[in-house]
């Protein structure tokens, strides 16, 4: 068996995310290559693509997603939004889609969706949003106008919107202008000209992804990011022929030859690289934790060869916009100063503004 440093296993996990060269040729590479970005935040969905796309912008990212489709919002892994290839949405709400309604099914009860409301929101949702892209507030009032009545004030009508995902019947739509209010259009309107993918066994198919994106990894971690319990995980990956390595006596899984990575990054809240993974020792220590995995958040961090080594954000105040980098080491090589600078820079290019760098220490 191979032996890998923990070091060698985050630069092959960087490569594999396309964190190192941000080599993805468009959008929907970018988010296939680490198997779906986390879109519960917009603006943090958006900038995940930057960190593996280099030289795109804002305004493409939002372009691949409300006008050419090349990218769909819907949920799929864990019950969280997720941003996926068009091509890949069929297969992963047939797959994922059963599990997430069983998964929030007492709390729909628990909200006045019985059974039958459900099944009428099934039934009338594709006369409501027929040709059209509608908020969850209109949906709400055309729903009641249609005779399936929802609670306006609470979480039953987020609750449906996902239920009515997961039964493969809408996804999220492009967002409005003004305040980026999200909208929901028919799943098959939406997707009519793109060509589905049907891999033969899904659930292999999403492991062969996930172990793509985030190898070397452990079955465990697969587990966990995908939902799946860990026999349907181990079946997952028994047919895909991954190669086992050794990190420091725990035994990780690995698709072929592992490429290694290397560099700074500036990774969103939220970022698929941040919660891919149950076991996160190699990633963090006590004070990174502490700065990105509180409070039952997940905030902006700063990446050094694949390792969390600070905390960052973007404050915009009198005209002036910032990147404040809080990181817990000293610049061991000539240059990573001027990485890190340029890849604040990036941020703001990628958003159209002017950014400067502000650097704190410990």
């Amino acid at each position: 068996m191979v032996s890998l440093s923990g070091q060698q296993v985050l630069r092959m996990r960087m490569a594999a995310q396309s964190l190192g060269a941000r080599g993805a040729e468009d959008v929907a590479a970018a988010v296939t290559g680490c198997a779906g970005i986390q879109a519960q935040d917009l603006l943090s969905s958006r900038l995940a693509v930057r960190a593996r796309m280099a030289h795109v912008t804002e305004a493409q990212v939002a372009r691949a997603c409300d006008q050419e489709r090349s990218v769909v919002r819907t949920w799929l892994m864990r019950g969280t939004l997720h941003m996926v290839a068009a091509a890949d949405v069929g297969w992963l709400v047939r797959l994922l889609g059963p599990t997430i309604a069983a998964r929030f099914q007492r709390r729909r009860a628990q909200l006045g969706l019985d059974p039958a409301l459900c099944e009428r929101l099934l039934q009338k949702l594709p006369g409501v949003l027929a040709g059209r892209s509608l908020s969850r507030r209109e949906v709400v009032a055309e729903l009641a106008q249609a005779g399936a009545r929802l609670d306006p004030s609470g979480q039953a009508a987020a609750h449906a919107m996902v239920f009515a995902a997961a039964s493969g019947v809408i996804c999220r739509g492009p967002d409005r202008e003004v305040e980026a209010e999200p909208t929901y259009v028919l799943l098959k309107e939406w997707l009519a000209r793109v060509k589905e993918r049907r891999p033969v066994e899904p659930e292999v198919e999403l492991a062969r992804s996930y172990f793509a994106g985030f190898g070397p990894a452990a079955v465990e971690d697969f587990s966990a990011w995908s939902g799946f319990g860990l026999p349907a995980a181990r079946a997952a990956c028994s047919p895909l022929g991954l190669v086992t390595v050794d990190c420091d006596g725990r035994r990780l899984l690995l698709a072929g030859v592992g490429e290694e990575g290397a560099g700074w990054r500036l990774l969103p809240k939220f970022d698929t690289y941040l919660v891919g993974y149950r076991d996160r020792t190699l990633l963090r220590d006590a004070s990174t934790s502490q700065a990105i995995y509180a409070g039952g958040w997940i905030h902006p961090a700063v990446v050094h060869d694949g390792r969390l080594v600070g905390s960052w954000r973007l404050r915009r105040q009198y005209g002036e916009s910032a990147v404040t980098v809080r990181v817990q080491l000293s610049f061991g090589a000539p240059g990573d100063e001027e990485a890190l600078a340029a890849e604040a820079s990036d941020v703001g290019r990628f958003l159209g503004i002017e950014t400067r760098l502000e650097l704190r220490r410990g």
